[in-house]
Parts: C-alpha cells; sequence; structure tokens
C-alpha cells in the first residue's frame, strides 16, 4: 500500500542563520546563568555548543545540528534536527 503524510504545521528555524532563538526552544531551557549563552541550555547541559555545531539533548539521544540544518518543533512537541535538503522536501512556509 502506499501514503501520504499527514499535513501538519511545525515551527522552525535554521541554525546558524537565526540570531534570537525561537521562544518554543528557550521554553524548554532554565535561564543562563551567562548572559552570552543565549540558548539557556548551555548552562543546564541540556546542550553544548561546538566549533558551531549544537548538540542537543533529548529524550531519544543527542542530536546535532550543523550550521545550516534546521532545528524543527513538531507537533506534539517533539524536537528534531533535518539537514538543509530534506527540510526544504518535506516542509514550506505559510
Amino acid at each position: 500500500m502506499r501514503y501520504r503524510t499527514k499535513p501538519s504545521i511545525v515551527e522552525a528555524f535554521q541554525w546558524g542563520r537565526a540570531t534570537i532563538a525561537p521562544t518554543w526552544l528557550t521554553q524548554r531551557m532554565v535561564e543562563p546563568s551567562d548572559p552570552y549563552d543565549w540558548l539557556g541550555c548551555l548552562s543546564a547541559g541540556q546542550c553544548t555548543m561546538r566549533d558551531g555545531d549544537l548538540y542537543l539533548a533529548g529524550t531519544s539521544g543527542v542530536k546535532v545540528a550543523k550550521p545550516g540544518d534546521w532545528i524543527v518543533q513538531g507537533a506534539q512537541g517533539e524536537v528534531f534536527v533535518l539537514d538543509p535538503m530534506t527540510f526544504e522536501a518535506g516542509f514550506e512556509a505559510v
């Protein structure tokens, strides 16, 4: 049988291109103790940055967002990382 994905609206931003983290991500993080810790998650140990990559701790393990990757919040609140080609093939702006 063939299936088509159900349409849904998600929140997303492109890592390394956005200057301000979206509220849906920062609300998951604790207040930063370091004013340069703009995501708030670095001081909480929920994510780290290394060489421009963002490492997010999630329920399914560590997710790595490289510059240009998209960080997406799904319909159920889950957060996942997609490379630009996968994101562009599956999503369009609304």
